[in-house]
């Protein structure tokens, strides 16, 4: 064994035992600031100590503190920012869309620190929990944790909450090369800033897309956030005078309110965009992520610059395909390859929000700007703020609600892997299961009445109330975790058989448990209403068979949907892999995966309203005797009901 690799064994081994002491771990502690720029040269140089560095093949281990706490934006740190704009750049001044709000954090920043490593080196993050009232968690949005389940960052799935006053060591490999993210999965903190990104490179004689880009900078990570300008916790269950949509949009935490319409200040005296910068001549790989939580879908645009997609997720490269505009679902990711190709200047990159002027989920007036600036320009453009119409549509990767059939329009179906679908995962599925995204409209008689608490969501003014589920079930997680603590959950926890019947009147709060075999070739078939729900699933990458329209006699068109899957009747022989896919309102997607990885794993919608109003359910794969015995000393928690003295 390669006494280096014997050596981090050792290193984990006491470090899980926690006999290794915090002296002797902050020697691997790296910076929190890598997405600023500050560390592309560092990176590109071959002897950095750094764990973002050029990839060798030989392992590190990568040590992250991370500080949770309530926090402000445009608060004391960021002093006179705008008018003194050096202001805006003060150590933890967090500036946002310039609207000062209650926000939280990790280390004071927004988005937390930047985690960007290689293939085969191990994450530690120490979470400390500063928050005065509320417990927290992470999820590392893409990480299969093939070996490390109980990381997966779940209250009451995979662990207990991280509660006020305490710190949780996250560990595990990063075994998968991609592009990733992380957030809280702990209520609506994703929304007020709890998220950042997380990169893993591989060697670049190892990648089979190395040959496309000259540069993969580590600034060239772009995280889309949505922004409101009110706290979360205002708009669960709800205030009926106001909607639960953004204000704006985010590039790695910066950007400048103003509605669509109105036109960007990028002069002295007003906010900094944030700025990426290259050399006319040369390619570079673009790390996009969708790190928006709210129910519209972004759309990012180089303006005057075609981009070529080539990474989908933390799922492996596809063929390079030319598009003019990128739609982000929430939870997804893209990798593409920019040419600068024109002349030396600055130019314009668009994020706006989708859905029509007039829709009931428009986000048609929240946008945010972006600098693609050339090296040797002065930084702003020499064209005007573009409005709408000055945008040209092109070609789109990832329509909203799409046939598939617009050739203007790319659907993931029409990418293609590099690789056809594996041997075994071809013909007809071991299992099928289907995943119904719905809501639940309340009557008031049933959910105002002494004596009655029900949860509930107002999406409108107009809307009334409503629940969220999935196969008709609002999903209630249990008092425990269920991954480390399966028998401490009652059975009164999890579902009756009847709550998922066809006739059943009024959905069930409970716990969503779908159970498949070990090792079985599983189909998935998403269906929704409403809007385009991205479904997220944990532990997994799958497959997209296929994608398309229910038009008619959904039911029928489901039963021959089935009918071709039992044949193993398909599109494409190379689909992509992904972890998160927006499914089309009345519309279907198809995803396929082998159920190789023992454990319970958390899937919902990704759009952190409905999650938290119950559209979420658990896989469970394989039986508890498969899963991965619990760390030594893991936390427990779980009801307290002593019986009443004599």
């Amino acid at each position: 064994m390669d006494k280096k690799l014997l050596s981090l064994i050792i290193f984990l081994a006491l470090l899980n035992a926690g006999s290794c002491k915090d002296d002797s771990l902050r020697q691997y502690l790296q910076p929190s600031d890598v997405l600023s720029g500050a560390y592309d040269e560092t990176y590109l140089s071959t002897n950095s100590s750094l764990c973002t560095r050029q990839c060798t093949g030989a392992s590190k281990i990568c040590y992250y503190e991370f500080f949770t706490e309530m926090y402000s934006s445009m608060g004391l740190a960021c002093k006179d920012c705008p008018f003194n704009r050096e202001d805006c750049f003060a150590p933890q001044c967090v500036t946002v869309d310039g609207v000062p709000r209650g926000i939280v954090t990790y280390n004071r920043i927004f988005p937390g620190p930047s985690i960007q490593v290689c293939k085969g080196d191990v994450i530690v993050v120490d979470v400390h929990n500063h928050l005065p009232s509320d417990s927290t968690s992470i999820h590392w949005h893409g990480i299969r944790h093939k070996n490390s389940p109980y990381y997966d960052g779940v209250p009451k799935v995979t662990q207990c909450p991280i509660h006020p006053g305490t710190t949780f060591r996250y560990i595990y490999n990063a075994s998968e090369e991609g592009t990733f993210f992380y957030h809280s999965h702990s209520g609506l903190q994703k929304v007020d800033g709890l998220s950042g990104t997380l990169i893993v490179r591989e060697k670049k004689e190892d990648e089979h897309i190395s040959h496309l880009y000259d540069f993969d900078l580590p600034s060239h990570t772009v995280m889309v956030s949505d922004w409101m300008h009110l706290d979360s916790g205002q708009f669960l269950p709800g205030i009926t005078n106001e909607r639960s949509l953004p204000k704006s949009y985010l590039v790695n935490g910066r950007g400048i309110f103003a509605p669509t319409g109105q036109s960007v200040n990028i002069d002295q005296g007003s906010l900094p965009l944030t700025e990426f910068t290259v050399k006319k001549g040369k390619r570079y790989r673009f790390r996009l992520i969708g790190g928006t939580c709210l129910a519209c879908l972004a759309a990012v645009t180089f303006l005057d610059h075609r981009v070529s997609v080539v990474f989908g997720d933390g799922a492996g490269p596809v063929e390079p395909t030319l598009v003019d505009k990128i739609v982000l679902n929430s939870g997804d990711r893209f990798d593409v390859i920019l040419e600068a190709n024109q002349s030396v200047d600055t130019y314009w990159i668009m994020v706006r929000g989708l859905g029509g002027k007039n829709s009931s989920t428009s986000c048609y007036n929240a946008q945010q700007f972006a600098l693609l600036k050339y090296e040797g320009h002065n930084g702003k453009p020499s064209t005007p703020y573009p409005g709408t119409a000055d945008v040209p549509e092109g070609i789109t990767l990832n329509p909203e609600n799409s046939s598939c059939n617009d050739p203007n329009e790319v659907c993931l179906t029409h990418l293609q892997s590099f690789t056809p679908l594996p041997e075994d995962l071809k013909g007809k599925p071991d299992e099928i299961l289907f995943v119904r995204f719905s809501n639940y409209r309340y009557e008031f008689s049933d959910l105002f009445e002494n004596g009655t608490f029900q949860p509930f969501f107002v999406v409108s003014p107009a809307g009334g109330p409503i629940k969220s589920l999935v196969n008709n079930v609002m999903n209630f997680l249990p008092p425990s975790p269920l991954m480390s603590q399966y028998e401490d959950v009652p059975n009164s926890s999890f579902c009756r058989p009847e709550c998922y019947s066809k006739d059943i009147q009024k959905p069930c709060t409970c716990l969503n448990v779908l159970k498949v075999k070990l090792n079985s070739v599983v189909d998935v078939i998403l269906t929704g209403t409403g809007v385009a729900h991205p479904f997220h699933l944990h532990g997994y990458n799958f497959y997209i068979m296929e994608e398309g329209s229910l038009e008619g006699d959904v039911e029928n068109g489901l039963k021959n949907l089935v009918k071709r899957l039992m044949k193993g009747d398909w599109h494409n022989s190379k689909p992509i892999q992904k972890d998160t896919v927006g499914v089309p309102h009345n519309g279907y997607v198809v995803v396929r995966f082998k159920a190789d990885n023992p454990g319970l794993w958390f899937f919902h919608c990704h759009f952190l309203f409905h999650l938290d109003s119950g559209m979420s359910g658990i896989l469970q794969v394989g039986e508890p005797s498969d899963f991965q015995p619990v760390p030594e000393g893991f936390p427990k928690c779980g009801d307290f009901l002593p019986p009443l003295p004599a």
